[in-house]
C-alpha cells in the first residue's frame, strides 16, 4: 500500500492518493521504490476512507518492497502544521 506512486516509468510524475480522481482508476502507475516493477493501482478512490495505491497481484511488489505491506499509517489522523522539526 502506497500514499502516493509515480505516473511515469522515469518517476519524474508523483500522484497523490488524495490527489486521484475518478478517471484515474484502471491506470497502471509506478511504485515509489525504484527497484520495484509493480503495477500500481488506486484503489478506494469512491469510498468512505481514504484512497491508497495498490499492487496488482500478478504485477506485485519486489521481496522486501517497503510499499508491499501497509503500515497502518493513516494520514487523516495528523496535522503537518503541528510538526516541529527543531525541538
Amino acid at each position: 500500500m502506497a500514499m502516493y506512486v509515480y505516473k511515469d516509468a522515469a518517476r519524474t510524475e508523483k500522484l497523490l492518493a488524495k490527489n486521484a480522481q475518478k478517471q484515474d482508476k484502471g491506470n497502471r502507475y509506478y511504485c515509489p521504490n525504484h527497484s520495484c516493477d509493480a503495477h500500481m493501482h488506486i484503489c478506494n478512490i469512491e469510498g468512505v476512507s481514504a484512497s491508497y495505491f495498490n499492487a496488482s497481484r500478478s504485477y506485485g511488489h519486489i521481496e522486501k518492497c517497503p510499499y508491499e505491506a501497509s503500515n497502518g499509517f493513516n494520514p487523516s489522523n495528523y496535522n503537518e502544521g503541528n510538526f516541529e522539526f527543531e525541538l
